[in-house]
């Protein structure tokens, strides 16, 4: 099984049992790869982390009601940080280009931040639909993905041309010098920096993929996932559960985790090196985002009010 790059895999997630009058932690915090966990939630809400990034010592987080929160001491404290934002808004995706933060909301279109995200400023110039479904940046290319097609800026974000309308947007990867755009119409492949895209899969909508320099894995919204070869495309699919026994890298450049599935949500990651359980992990945590930080690696797990 090739390492995969992969953040988060099932959009179904069950009711997480917990013991009468205790409250499970929102976000924890790993500084040994993994091996032993501590709360990291001081200030933050009782909220779900949808997305988050790291512009030098600060980490942004954006939830489903609470808009944005920095930690700028490590995840040691949270504060909010909505100047600009509708209220109540819910961000779906955050990233970073050239300097500037960039979010996605969902109905409220996008947002840009140049003051490392104390303030936030409005920027849908040009955007046909103002659901931001999720961010590509690499090098000078800078691509959204919105509930009605792809868009590219070659203004930093503060605007934006249509590139291919007419599908939802779930995520975007890349392999071997091609970008990969996850739709609920199947998968496109574009070869040349985005400026054009062709189907490569249309056998039903799509909601996450991962890849590497050799295969590609996809996952439809049904739990069943297909393989391809980046040389050929051609689909097959692939009849193991790819979340129980897989090995899996959060970004290229972090270690090397075990990732199980409980009840279709990431729970309770194993540390490659040593083969056994993590600490510090409540029993049945499920998890629906990770991130890879300069100072630790980030868990966000789901309360259960925020389980559908």
């Amino acid at each position: 099984m090739p390492l995969l790059l992969i953040l988060l895999l099932f959009t179904s997630l069950a009711a997480v049992a917990q013991p009468s009058g205790e409250q499970p932690g929102i976000i924890y915090i790993s500084k040994d790869q993994g091996s032993s966990w501590e709360l990291a939630n001081n200030g933050f809400p009782a909220d779900a982390v949808n997305d988050w990034v790291v512009k030098d010592e600060s980490i942004l987080a954006g939830t489903n009601t609470h808009g944005i929160f920095i930690s700028s001491d490590r995840a040691m404290s949270w504060y909010a940080s909505n100047k600009g934002l509708p209220k109540g808004v819910r961000i779906t995706s955050l990233a970073l280009y050239d300097n500037v933060l960039l979010a996605g909301t969902y109905t409220d279109g996008l947002f840009l931040s140049d003051d490392n995200g104390q303030t936030w400023n409005v920027s849908n110039t040009g955007l046909k639909n103002l659901t931001i479904r999720c961010f590509y940046t690499s090098g000078p290319i800078l691509l959204v993905g919105t509930n009605d097609g792809i868009y590219s800026s070659t203004t930093s974000g503060k605007s934006w041309i249509p590139v291919k309308n007419g599908m939802q947007l779930n995520v975007f990867s890349t392999t071997n010098n091609k970008i990969l755009a996850a739709t609920n119409q199947g998968v496109l492949v574009s070869d040349d920096y985005g400026n054009s895209w062709d189907w490569s899969f249309r056998e039903g909508a799509i909601y996450t993929l991962a890849a590497d320099e050799k295969e590609i894995y996809l996952l439809d919204f049904f739990g069943t996932v297909y393989r391809s070869n980046t040389s050929d495309f051609q689909w097959f699919k692939y009849d193991k559960y790819l979340a129980v026994q897989s090995t899996f890298k959060l970004t290229p450049e972090s270690s090397t985790f075990l990732v199980a599935a409980w009840k279709g949500a990431l729970t309770n990651l194993i540390s490659m090196q040593g083969g056994y359980q993590t600490r510090g992990l409540p029993k049945d945590t499920a998890f629906t985002v990770l991130l890879v930080t300069p100072f630790g690696l980030l868990a966000g797990a789901v309360l259960p009010k925020n389980i559908q």
